[in-house]
């Protein structure tokens, strides 16, 4: 029992490091929430257990890789139905492109490649 404590402490140690780590990045959502009606984005709208948001979100991330301020979230409407009922996403996976005002002005459904993504970026960034 005496050499159990140490190791049950140690764990629990790390455990907090690991969640205050957490707690200091910030997700997809909540980078897109404080950008709302701030700045234009795209919002990836979509599940994990779909094949083609899947491949979406896969590309995001290379294009992030490139450029980590592109302002692309993905967000799993799963776990933010809010997104999913002010969207009205019916089928996943859906783009929508938002202008700096906070509104949508364009929305696609299924699949993008890379430059049809930076498109629609590109029109919400023209539409202020």
């Amino acid at each position: 029992m005496k050499l159990l404590l140490p190791f049950l402490f140690l764990f629990f140690l790390i455990g907090c490091k690991e969640s205050q780590i957490k707690k200091t990045q910030l997700t997809q959502y909540e980078k897109a929430m404080s950008n709302m009606g701030k700045n234009p984005m795209v919002l990836e709208l979509g599940t994990p257990s779909c094949y083609i948001c899947g491949k979406m979100k896969t590309l995001i991330k290379t294009m992030k890789k490139e450029d980590p301020n592109l302002p692309i979230y993905v967000i799993n409407v799963e776990k933010h139905r809010d997104l999913a009922i002010k969207y009205k996403v019916r089928v996943v996976p859906v783009q929508v492109a938002i202008n700096s005002k906070g509104e949508e002005i364009l929305r696609n459904i299924g699949g993008l490649d890379k430059e049809e993504l930076l498109q629609m970026l590109a029109s919400a960034e023209k539409d202020k």
